[in-house]
C-alpha cells in the first residue's frame, strides 16, 4: 500500500470541489493532489501535470480519495484508451488503470519513480539504475490471466468494487489467449460456473506454502462469482476452476529479455572469480530462472521453493546441476536451518512474490554471506526495504535494471546485482 503521512485537517467533507494540480503519481498509480487546506487526495486517471476541479469521495484517516470533475489543462500524453472496458467507475474495468497516456510517457513514469526510491536509501546509487527495458508489445502480451464468472457474465471485477464486468474482448491478452477468452465465452450461460456449485473447490496454487497460509487466515466474505484460470498453452475446455494455475511470468518476449540479462550477469562473475561456482536460488518455482542458472558450465545449484508441486515439476527436468528443496522461506527456522545447506555459496538468486526476502537471518554470517546478490524484484517497495538490509550488511548496489513486464499498469519489475568486497 500507499504510505501518506496522517494528517489532521478539519471541515473538509465528501462532496467538497476544489482546484488543484497533478504533482506526482503514487505508488499505487493513482494522481497525487492537494486540498486547499493541505490533505493528501488521490485521483485515478490523471496524469503528472494535469490540473482542474476535483471532488472529495471519500475520507480515509490522513487522507483522500477524488475523481476530476474537469481539467483546465491536460496532458498531452494523454490518448483515447484502446479498450471500451477502461475506466474507473464500477461498471468499468480499471484492470489497466494507466491505458489513457501513451506508452512511452508510461516508461518515463516507471524510470522517474525507480530512480527516486534508490536515491532515497544512497543517493550515489540512483546513478546506477539503467534505462528501462520496455515492452515490444504494450497490447496483446499477456499470456495469462484469472477471469470471474457468475454463470451468466465472464469477465473482471471492477477497481474498488465487487461488481463483475462482463467483457468480451480484452487488449492486453495475445492472440491465442483471446481466442480462448472467445471459446470460454461461447459456453455462456454455464452452470458449472456458478458460484454456488463451486464453492467447495477454492483453492489457491501460489508461489510458496507460507503463501497460501496466508491467503487461508485472511477472513473474508464469500465471493459471488467463480474463478477461471488460463493461459495460452490450456485449451480452453481446460480452464482451471477455482484454482490457480502454476505461476509463470506473463509476458513473454520480456521474461525472454530476464534470462537473457540473468545469463549476462553470470557470465560477467564468472570472468572475474575464474572458479567453480556455488550458486542458491530463492523462490525458484518451477525452474524459469533455474534453466539459466544449470546452463551454466561451472555452476551447481541450490534451488528452494515453497510449493511442493512447483519443486517435483522442477525434479522432473533432471537438470544434473541442481538440488531442489521444499522450503518455507517465509519461516524463520526453515530459512535457517536451509541456509546451513548453503555454506560456501558464491551467488544467491531470488525471485520473491511481493512480500520480498522478508526473512534474511542468517544469510549475512560469515559461513552464508555470498559475495554476489542477483536480485529479480516485482514490487519496488520491498525492494528497497532489501536493499536497504543488503546495505547495512556491507552490500552495493553495481546495477538496477527496470523491465516492463505490464504496460498500461504501474508495475515495475527490477533486475538487481549486488555485491560485497572481498575481506
Amino acid at each position: 500500500m500507499q504510505k501518506v503521512p496522517v494528517q489532521k485537517v478539519r471541515s473538509v467533507s465528501v462532496g467538497d470541489v476544489f482546484d488543484a494540480e497533478v504533482k506526482e503519481m503514487s505508488s499505487l498509480g493513482q494522481g497525487v493532489v492537494k486540498h486547499p487546506k493541505g490533505l493528501t487526495c488521490f485521483v485515478s486517471g490523471v496524469w503528472t501535470g494535469e490540473s482542474g476541479k476535483f471532488k472529495i469521495t471519500e475520507l480515509k484517516r490522513g487522507f483522500a480519495q477524488a475523481r476530476v470533475i474537469e481539467f483546465s489543462n491536460s496532458s498531452t500524453s494523454r490518448q483515447p484508451a484502446p479498450c471500451q472496458y477502461h475506466g474507473f467507475e464500477s461498471s468499468e474495468c480499471g484492470g489497466c488503470p494507466w491505458m489513457f497516456v501513451d506508452y512511452q510517457a508510461q516508461l518515463s513514469e516507471k524510470q522517474r519513480r525507480v530512480s527516486a526510491a534508490i536515491g532515497r536509501i544512497d543517493e550515489r546509487w540512483s546513478g546506477r539504475v539503467l534505462e528501462i527495458i520496455g515492452s515490444p508489445n504494450a497490447l496483446g502480451y499477456r499470456n495469462r490471466t484469472q477471469l470471474k464468472s457468475d454463470g451468466h457474465k465472464l469477465g473482471f471485477i471492477a477497481s474498488k468494487s465487487h461488481t463483475l464486468v462482463d467483457v468480451e474482448t480484452c487488449s492486453i491478452l495475445t492472440p491465442a489467449l483471446s481466442e480462448t477468452l472467445k471459446q470460454l465465452r461461447q459456453t455462456l450461460p454455464n452452470s458449472d460456473w456458478s458460484p454456488k456449485r463451486n464453492s467447495h473447490k477454492r483453492g489457491s496454487n501460489s508461489r510458496s506454502a507460507s503463501a497460501r497460509g496466508s491467503l487461508a487466515r485472511s477472513k473474508s466474505p464469500k465471493p459471488s462469482w467463480t474463478s477461471v484460470d488460463i493461459d495460452d498453452e490450456t485449451p480452453s475446455d481446460m480452464a482451471s476452476i477455482n484454482q490457480r494455475l502454476p505461476f509463470k511470468q506473463a509476458n513473454d518476449e520480456q521474461n525472454d529479455r530476464m534470462k537473457h540479462w540473468l545469463r549476462k550477469q553470470l557470465e560477467a562473475i564468472a570472468a572475474d572469480e575464474h572458479d567453480a561456482m556455488k550458486i542458491v536460488e530463492l523462490f525458484c518455482g518451477s525452474g524459469n530462472f533455474t534453466e539459466v542458472l544449470a546452463g551454466h558450465p561451472s555452476a551447481s545449484v541450490i534451488a528452494a521453493e515453497g510449493s511442493e508441486e512447483a519443486i517435483a515439476t522442477l525434479r522432473a527436468k533432471n537438470w544434473p546441476s541442481v538440488s531442489a528443496f521444499v522450503v518455507n522461506l517465509f519461516e524463520s527456522s526453515a530459512f535457517k536451518a536451509f541456509l546451513r545447506k548453503c555454506r560456501g555459496m558464491d551467488i544467491l538468486f531470488l525471485d520473491p512474490p511481493r512480500d520480498g526476502l522478508k526473512e534474511k537471518e542468517g544469510l549475512f554470517v560469515k559461513s552464508a554471506r555470498p559475495r554476489h546478490v542477483l536480485y529479480v524484484s516485482c514490487d519496488l517497495a520491498t525492494f528497497c526495504r532489501d536493499l536497504v538490509d543488503f546495505k547495512q550488511n556491507g552490500y552495493t548496489l553495481d546495477s538496477l535494471q527496470p523491465i516492463d513486464l505490464f504496460p498500461q499498469t504501474p508495475h515495475v519489475e527490477l533486475m538487481a546485482k549486488l555485491s560485497v568486497k572481498k575481506k
